[in-house]
């Protein structure tokens, strides 16, 4: 079964994947029930064959990815916090995305604000920009995203999450024409520092990457 967007990404329906840009020397990937691949990590193998071309981070884009002859099932893909990926929405590379940094504190923003519930709160800062070349509008918002930590999922904005450092700078909706970008802050109520951010656009077929941290 292919990864379907639903109308919440430009109006249409359509297969979304997300190809990580990365210096590393690492690969990874991720594949649909049918085998098709829909998230890869470049190796510096990889980056060499591929022809030189530069996104808005102005990383050289991965080529596209093999054609498994079974599928492993729907494995996402996993990066590093400051690395980027771009997003492809209907084989079009749509926007770059970044897990820019992740900070725990046990202490609110301010006197006022209540403790984590749970022992810590992450303030994540993200940063997207749709890719100039596309031109159908890039959604994004806080709920695109989550929390993993100890195999447990955490809403963005959870328990007090809100009294968080960082909170009052947090992500917004926002549809980005070409070229246009945006950034802000995801906030989570957890019980550890340490896990992952999923990216998981709603369309209901789960995560399509992660950033550990």
């Amino acid at each position: 079964m292919a990864i379907i967007m639903s109308n919440r990404f430009a109006g249409v329906a359509g297969t979304v994947a997300m190809v990580a840009l990365i210096g590393s020397g690492c690969s990874s990937s991720g594949v649909d029930s049918n085998g098709r691949e829909y998230f890869h990590i470049t190796t510096p193998s990889d980056a060499v064959a591929a022809p030189t071309a530069t996104s808005g981070t102005g990383t050289v884009r991965a080529p596209p990815g093999s054609q498994p002859s079974t599928s492993p099932g729907n494995t996402p893909g996993t990066l590093k916090v400051g690395q980027a990926a771009i997003i492809t929405i209907d084989g079009t590379e749509a926007a770059s995305l970044t897990i820019a940094s992740v900070q725990a504190s046990t202490r609110p923003a301010d006197a006022y604000g209540s403790a984590p519930q749970r022992g810590y709160f992450l303030t994540v800062r993200v940063r997207a920009m749709a890719l100039p070349s596309y031109r159908n509008g890039f959604d994004i918002g806080p709920m695109d995203f989550y929390a993993l930590l100890r195999s447990s999922y955490f809403e963005e904005g959870n328990g007090n999450a809100l009294d968080a450092p960082g909170a009052d700078r947090e992500l917004d909706y926002a549809t980005l024409n070409a070229g246009e970008s945006t950034s802000g802050t995801l906030v989570f109520d957890v019980p550890a520092k340490h896990g992952k951010i999923a990216y998981s656009p709603e369309f209901g077929d789960g995560p399509i990457g992660y950033w550990t941290f």
